[in-house]
């Protein structure tokens, strides 16, 4: 069989077998190459870790491994991550480390295991007082298996590290896994996120961490927890100093939930990211939690989107962000924020020079919050990414933001689509990106723009190399705004989408814009429907396009495109 060998494979049999690590992940180990893996496994008697993750191997190869790991009583560190190991693979590799008692690290997250492979890896996981780190994501374990999981975690009370995300466990799943935490002390991080744990299993969860004071991250949204189970998880939190992350998104939150989870919080002056966003939380929710915040210096990411936070909680969260000095990411958007929640968050960014991104889109913020927030900004050079589309303000707000953007070289993302902006707000704007050279995304149709805002705008565009999508429609943009826009992305090398329908472009707007998009190899989407663009000029707009680009001429002209250097418009438009 040796002969038979390919020269990597023959490479691959003489790693496995020297030295007691053991390291090939992400080197496309196939089903095949895994079998001459395991022969030369069998012959190293010193291995202490392997790691195969990132590769290909299935469950024909990882039963040839878990037989190969049956003599490796000293193997500590088994690294599977990121491959196709069904039941049948798990099953094997749990069988070869029934010899293995002094297993400390094991990952087999990103594969394709379900109860079966669980429950085998539940028995093999009995005998390891020593497992500190076992992680099980993204498979596709249920109840029965995370049942099994946590009888095998029973006695191993060195645990710091458990992670069954992204799988399908329930209530019955969450309260076994509850039980089996009464003994973990020293457990640091607990991520079972996207499952489907319900308040009764929360409540176990939360039980089970009573004594685990060293707790630093707990994952859990992406569930179906609601106050109850929320009351409970603050309770338990109560004792946590060293907390530094929660993850509570997307779950069924509402404000009794919300002011427990801010009582447990009340002692973990750690906290650096918290996040609460796609829940139910109303003022009195947000209430509670800007009063947890205070003591909070280090809170660096803040999430409560999506929320029903409306003025009196975004005050108090902001009063909550007064000390936290270190905040990068901020976001409220979908709310029911008006201006006076606005003002009091632009107090709060004051002195926040490291803030990174702020999201205040989807709120009722009129001119007078959108000029407080803009005041907040003044300071935060780092910022790459500011959104505040779909709010109420018009020219006064746009150009306080024109004004604070003037010290934001790093701006990437800037979204103020669907507000009141005209041209002198658009001309303030425009203003203020001439020197965000970083400009990666532009935003702001639905607007009132029209020639005077759109001509600054593509002045501001011209050094805008890296710039890849401008959504300008729906405005009242004409034929010299639409040519100042085409000679502000002459140099956009990397311009993925142009919309601009809905405005009123005629054809020597069409023509400017069709010669700048002669060298735009990247562009997929392109939107110019709705304007006053003749047949005859998108004939001859056409032929500044690829040769390969397929387009009608029927009285509605639809061009389709999806990249100009496979060729095709992906995007329809109709002029």
């Amino acid at each position: 069989m040796a002969s038979a060998r390919t020269p990597r494979q023959r490479v691959l049999f003489e790693i496995a077998k020297a030295g007691n690590v053991v390291h090939l992940q992400s080197s496309k180990i196939t089903d095949e190459d895994a079998l001459v893996i395991a022969k030369g496994l069998k012959e190293n008697s010193k291995l202490q870790l392997l790691d195969l993750e990132d590769n290909e191997i299935g469950d024909a190869g990882a039963r040839a491994i878990g037989l190969a790991l049956r003599t490796k009583s000293n193997l500590c560190n088994l690294y599977m991550t990121s491959n196709m190991i069904g039941d049948a693979g798990a099953r094997a590799i749990a069988e070869g480390l029934q010899a293995s008692p002094e297993l400390a690290d094991f990952r087999m997250d990103t594969n394709q295991i379900g109860d079966a492979g669980a429950q085998a890896i539940g028995v093999a996981l009995r005998n390891k007082a020593n497992l500190s780190i076992l992680n099980l994501d993204e498979n596709k374990i249920g109840d029965a298996g995370a049942r099994a999981i946590a009888e095998g975690l029973q006695t191993s009370t060195a645990l710091t590290e458990l992670r069954m995300s992204s799988n399908q466990i329930g209530d019955a799943g969450a309260q076994a896994i509850g039980a089996a935490l009464g003994n973990k002390a020293n457990l640091s991080m607990l991520d079972l996120h996207e499952n489907k744990i319900g308040d009764a299993g929360a409540r176990a969860i939360a039980e089970g961490l009573r004594t685990s004071t060293a707790l630093a991250k707990l994952g859990m949204h992406a569930n179906q927890i609601g106050d109850a189970g929320a009351q409970a998880i603050g309770s338990a939190l109560q004792n946590k100093a060293n907390l530094s992350m929660l993850y509570l998104s997307s779950n069924k939150i509402g404000d009794a939930g919300a002011r427990s989870i801010a009582e447990g919080l009340q002692t973990s002056i750690e906290l650096i990211d918290l996040r609460m966003d796609t829940n139910q939380i109303g003022d009195t929710g947000a209430q509670a939690i800007g009063s947890a915040l205070r003591n909070k210096p280090d809170l660096s990411v803040l999430y409560l989107d999506e929320n029903k936070i409306g003025d009196a909680g975004a005050r108090a969260i902001a009063e909550g962000l007064q000390t936290s000095a270190e905040l990068t990411d901020l976001r409220m958007q979908t709310n029911q924020i008006g201006d006076a929640g606005a003002q009091a968050i632009g107090l709060a960014l004051r002195n926040k020079a490291n803030l990174s991104m702020l999201y205040l889109e989807e709120n009722n913020i009129g001119d007078a919050g959108a000029s407080a927030v803009a005041e907040g900004l003044q300071t935060s050079t780092a910022l790459t990414e500011l959104r505040m589309h779909t709010n109420q303000f018009g020219d006064t707000g746009a150009k306080a933001i024109g004004s604070a953007l003037r010290n934001k070289p790093n701006l990437s993302v800037l979204g103020l689509n669907s507000n009141k902006i005209g041209d002198s707000g658009a001309r303030a704007i425009a203003e203020g990106l001439k020197t965000s050279t970083a400009l990666a995304v532009l935003d702001m149709f639905n607007n009132q723009i029209g020639d005077a805002g759109a001509q600054a705008i593509g002045s501001a565009l011209r050094n805008k190399a890296g710039l890849a999508m401008l959504y300008l429609s729906s405005n009242q943009i004409g034929d010299s705004g639409a040519r100042a826009i085409a000679e502000g992305i002459q140099g956009s090398a990397v311009l993925t989408a142009l919309r601009m329908h809905d405005n009123q472009i005629g054809d020597a707007g069409a023509q400017a814009i069709g010669f700048a998009l002669w060298n735009k190899a990247e562009l997929s989407k392109l939107s110019l429907s709705q304007n006053q663009i003749s047949p005859s000029v998108v004939q001859l707009f056409s032929k500044r396009l690829p040769a390969n680009c397929e387009f009608s001429t029927c009285p509605i002209i639809r061009v389709r495109l999806t990249s100009f250097k496979q060729g095709a418009f992906n995007q329809t438009f109709v002029p």
